[in-house]
């Protein structure tokens, strides 16, 4: 087993990501995205998933990298068990 990325979900992911930033060094992995679509709303078990994603790498590390998401726009998740 391998540990690819820590994935934290967050109201502000641009605030959160400036942070790990200026205290940890990190560093962006690549630009900021807007995920959304069938296959981000099948993965997330949320229908109309839309989210705003940072992922950062931490300094001198090639290893797991930190995901920042914001989920915007999405319904609460019915279990069934009303």
């Amino acid at each position: 087993m391998k540990l690819s990325h820590i994935s934290l979900s967050v109201r502000d992911a641009d605030a959160l990501a400036a942070f790990y930033k200026s205290v940890l060094g990190c560093v962006e992995k690549r630009p900021p995205k807007h995920l959304s679509g069938p296959s981000v709303t099948r993965g997330k078990g949320l229908p109309d998933v839309n989210i705003y994603a940072h992922w950062l790498a931490f300094p001198d590390n090639p290893g797991p990298f930190l995901e920042i998401m914001n989920f915007r726009n999405t319904q609460p998740h019915r279990s069934g068990c009303e």
